[in-house]
């Protein structure tokens, strides 16, 4: 494994887990898997990009993470930590067979952060879908990650860096916390209630809609608080093709309804996967277990019914 670093520094992570600073390494020519998590455009502005490594490397499998994907409305705003809500993207090993044509084997996966959770989210969504229910926060208070608005909405601001805090705070008209014990995470950090307290000053002047729009003309990491209507019908997740309707119950008709539900992340460019089927009933493959997999006779199948151990469907 190869990790790409600035030259001389390293990754800015390095010098917060006291880690060794190592030079940039390159080599994608020779390697089979790379990951990158630049903004959508950066790196086919360095002549980088996925059709440029392809013509060298066909069989690279090329993973982008982006907080908001490569495509749709939202592809091009920065986002990273809690503005996308995601903790982790997961690493995809992907089979070179998984090819689109004889002289490309390797394919593009776009995974945007914030649907590296939507996955999780339980039953939010058929939820919402089938009942109208929006599942409202249950566990700790919702403020201790978010800033409260005006309209009583809820939104995340990322300023964890040096660069990104003195540009919130230039926002925020505070400059005053970005000078002597202000200026390190480390001085920040003993003071964040009162950092906090600024911030939340700030965001309760305006409408949640309107300090997201001031904040991203300043490029600063930003998004609101959803809930699952807000979810379902954002635009840029439809054009993500983060949802999907799939047939339930489809074995019995008093019961056969179409569901929305979270589709199939993080995007594979060659191999794009969906939802066929959502399942069996209860009980609707019982006779093919027990009797084609476990050779039991109808008197065992039956006894076994009686005892409540088996379900009554065959």
């Amino acid at each position: 494994m190869i990790k790409v670093e600035p030259p001389g520094k390293g990754d800015s992570i390095r010098a917060l887990r006291k880690l060794d600073i190592d030079g940039r390494q390159e080599g994608t020519d020779r390697s089979d898997v790379l990951i990158e998590n630049f903004r959508p455009g950066v790196m086919e502005k360095w002549g980088l990009g996925p059709e440029e490594l392809y013509k060298t490397n066909p069989s690279l499998v090329y993973t982008r993470i982006s907080g908001f994907g490569q495509t749709g409305p939202y592809a091009k705003r920065p986002g990273f930590a809690s503005v996308c809500n995601g903790r982790m993207a997961a690493y995809q090993q992907v089979s070179k067979s998984a090819a689109s044509t004889p002289e490309l084997s390797g394919q593009v996966i776009d995974a945007a952060i914030y649907e590296s959770v939507f996955n999780i989210m339980e039953g939010v969504l058929p939820e919402y879908d089938r009942f109208d229910e929006i599942r409202q926060p249950s566990g700790t208070s919702v403020t201790d990650v978010a800033y409260l608005c005006s309209d009583s909405r809820y939104i995340v601001i990322e300023g964890s860096s040096d660069c990104m805090y003195e540009k919130l705070m230039r926002v925020i008209e505070r400059d005053d916390l970005t000078v002597g014990k202000y200026k390190t995470n480390e001085g920040r950090v003993q003071h964040k209630g009162l950092i906090d307290d600024a911030i939340s000053d700030w965001t309760k002047r305006f409408t949640s809609k309107e300090a997201l729009e001031k904040l991203e003309k300043s490029e600063i990491p930003c998004a609101p608080v959803y809930n699952i209507k807000d979810i379902s019908e954002d635009d840029h997740f439809k054009s993500r093709g983060l949802f999907e309707t799939v047939k339930v119950g489809e074995n019995r008709e008093d019961r056969g309804w179409n569901l929305k539900l979270s589709a199939i992340t993080p995007k594979l460019g060659a191999t794009p996967g969906g939802t066929t089927w959502a399942g069996p009933d209860l009980g609707q493959h019982n006779r093919e277990i027990l009797v084609n997999v476990l050779g039991m006779r109808e008197d065992e199948i039956r006894k076994l019914q009686r005892d409540g151990i088996v379900g009554k469907t065959l």
